[in-house]
């Protein structure tokens, strides 16, 4: 008659608690009956213990699958998963870790929530999630086939960006809340010009130049100006766009030549030949005509 091998139950239970608690083993309580088989005699040689890594043996010859495996008769090749893992959701690959159908996505099943959300995920969706497959449900704040694109801030014009929602970043030259205002150079005229686009400056209708300092004479002005439209003479310049120098009369300056453009009317003071005095005319032309007095046939 063989004899039975039993252990105790008080040790077995001590050292089940002890290689649960360390090494995350769990074990059964059973007894052996039969004499250790040709399998398990292969399967316990160290170097196939080694070798699989599942299992471990007992001192009977048992196998004895470590946590995470199951099904001690096929060496414990049997990986455990969540039961959301299944044929229909996935394949258990290894404990707790499921390659999705029909993505072929390993996911580690860390919780449900997690996993469900994972589940079938279409491959590069960045920031969103799926409820069916291939599926890529974008997270608020985001946008784009994959998710990757991120929305800007309410108002962000076209000169901003983002790297995450809801920011307005400045591209070069802009500037503002919303990137809405362009970037000069500092001596861009604020009165007299404005910063279109970076460093562009535009200036108002009278006035020009690279900062719109310079303001724009009366058309066919020989002199200068000090605002739109001005024609002001300089020293040795005359007439109504200071396009003429000073006449003389016999070596008597003609003074006070003023243009009025009233009606058209030219008021000027003219000497008298070999007089001092002058005496006004009028003429409504440019052309001055000569002036008959007592003397001129002298």
């Amino acid at each position: 008659m063989m004899k039975r091998n039993y252990i105790p139950l008080v040790q077995f239970l001590v050292l089940s608690t002890y290689m649960n608690f360390i090494f995350g083993m769990n074990f059964e309580f059973r007894s052996f009956e039969s004499p250790i088989t040709s399998q398990a005699q292969i399967a316990c040689q160290a170097n196939n213990i080694k070798a699989n890594g599942n299992y471990i043996c007992t001192k009977f010859g048992e196998i004895v699958c470590l946590f995470g495996w199951k099904n001690e008769s096929s060496l414990c090749s049997e990986p455990i998963c969540s039961q959301k893992c299944d044929l229909v959701h996935g394949k258990c690959t290894a404990p707790n870790t499921c390659t999705l159908n029909p993505m072929n996505v390993d996911v580690h099943l860390d919780g449900k929530e997690h996993f469900a959300k994972s589940l079938y995920v279409r491959p590069g969706c960045l920031n969103g999630f799926c409820s069916s497959p291939e599926e890529c449900l974008c997270k608020p704040g985001w946008k784009g086939d994959k998710c990757d694109i991120c929305e800007k801030l309410p108002g962000c014009s076209l000169n901003g960006e983002c790297q995450k929602p809801l920011e307005c970043n400045c591209k070069k030259g802009w500037k503002g809340n919303f990137c809405e205002l362009p970037i000069c150079h500092s001596l861009c005229h604020s009165i007299n010009g404005y910063c279109f686009k970076p460093n562009e400056c535009w200036c108002h209708i009278g006035w020009e130049g690279e900062y719109c300092q310079d303001c724009r004479p009366y058309p066919g002005c020989k002199g200068k100006c000090e605002k739109p439209w001005e024609c002001k003479c300089l020293p040795g310049q005359s007439g109504p766009l200071c396009d003429s120098s000073p006449n003389f009369m016999n070596n008597t300056l003609l003074e006070e030549n003023i243009l009025s453009n009233e009606e058209n009317t030219l008021n000027m003071d003219i000497p008298l030949l070999n007089q001092t005095n002058s005496i006004p005319i009028l003429t409504t032309n440019d052309t001055l005509q000569p002036i008959q007095t007592e003397n001129s046939g002298d």
